[in-house]
């Protein structure tokens, strides 16, 4: 069998994330699938290519299809181009199957989540739109994100520190900056901040720590061939000194979930660690069917209080590496299964029977079908 994973192009050359495709191209052979990489360019040019890895380059060819198509498109912007549309059209022009048509919106997750009160109660108070003075008047903390971020990009903290003192601090490329000043100086921040990009507002959760830093969890789902949720892993990670998220590139720690809870919680751990599973689980089915069972991968954050009360946080639809070394073969293994299903199951790039498709716009679709779809 034959998997595409879907990445973008520029100068002719994939962008995206070619670790994962030659890593995916060793584990595929061992259990009888062929990779390739593709492009909206690659998929809509009159004669389609693809390319494929050597050992040591990837090598531009012809596309014959493929029995499954994975999107690993890297950034939204490009999710958001006439192209990309027009390469899904004519995926499900061809027929051939593919999963999770884009990236999750944070606001798109909190809404499914609130839809369903075991999951609602979950979620930490949030203002889905929200006025900066107003909402710093109210006190307490705040974490401010952007319905599009990744990765911690962008988020704002806010507290009150005094009667006519706020603070308040936020993450760039990394870095994280701090001031303080009045509630008009702050809300006059945050305005300007967000200027041009919807966020939305959370109660900040404290956090349990691990050796006195603040962690939380990180758990992998896949569906299996038969499309069934099977969770491939669970990670713990703490924040950095001083910084804002549990990031591991940007200063965080992987820390063992049992052994993180345990320093927290003690006999408690393994009772809080089965919640925050369950909680997951749960998670992840309200979401699968938010999108018509279109999903065939997510990853959920969580993370529990001082209490032991367990609280969700976020979804990825587009899960970044586990550097564990029992999950990341778990995760690579799954991709196929994932394939499997999804041929057997949904028609185009996570469509399934009766769901609704992107709008098509821009470049119309290529007209020629690859030999190997034609016969």
């Amino acid at each position: 069998m034959k998997l595409a994973v879907l990445l973008w192009e520029r100068h002719r050359r994939p962008l995206g994330n070619l670790r994962l495709c030659r890593e995916l191209a060793v584990a595929g052979e061992k259990l009888g699938w062929e990779i390739s990489v593709v492009t909206p360019g690659g998929l809509l040019h009159s004669s389609p290519r693809e390319y494929r890895w050597n050992g040591t380059n990837w090598v531009m060819r012809p596309f014959r299809g493929a029995d499954a198509v994975y999107n690993r498109v890297p950034h939204r912007r490009f999710e958001a181009q006439p192209s990309f549309f027009s390469a899904l059209e004519q995926l499900r022009l061809w027929g051939t199957a593919g999963w999770n048509p884009g990236f999750f919106s944070k606001d798109q997750v909190i809404r499914s989540w609130l839809a369903r009160p075991d999951l609602a109660k979950r979620v930490p108070g949030t203002q889905l739109d929200f006025e900066p003075y107003q909402l710093m008047s109210e006190g307490d903390r705040w974490l401010l994100k952007p319905c599009d971020g990744r990765a911690g990009e962008g988020i704002i903290e806010v507290h009150r520190v005094s009667q006519n003192t706020w603070a308040w601090r936020w993450q760039r490329r990394g870095r994280v900056s701090k001031d303080r000043g009045s509630l008009e100086r702050c809300s006059a921040f945050v305005r300007r901040y967000t200027r041009g990009r919807h966020y939305l507002a959370q109660r900040q959760i404290a956090l349990a720590t691990w050796r006195g830093h603040p962690f939380d969890f990180r758990t992998l789902w896949q569906k299996d061939s038969a499309g069934r949720w099977r969770l491939r892993g669970v990670g713990a990670r703490a924040a950095g000194r001083d910084r804002m998220t549990t990031h591991v590139p940007w200063g965080g720690r992987i820390a063992h979930p049992h052994q993180a809870l345990e320093d927290s919680f003690g006999t408690r751990a393994e009772e809080i660690l089965d919640e925050v599973l369950k909680t997951a689980a749960s998670a992840v089915a309200q979401l699968d069917r938010s999108q018509a069972g279109r999903l065939g991968e997510m990853s959920i954050d969580l993370g529990c209080d001082r209490e032991g009360n367990v609280w969700l946080f976020e979804a990825n639809a587009k899960p970044m590496r586990f550097d564990e070394p029992e999950i990341h073969p778990a995760y690579l293994d799954g991709v196929f299964e994932t394939a499997r299903w999804a041929k057997g199951h949904l028609t185009g790039l996570g469509e399934s029977e009766g769901a609704n498709r992107p709008p098509v716009s821009g470049r119309p679709a290529a007209r020629g079908v690859p030999q190997s779809i034609r016969d």
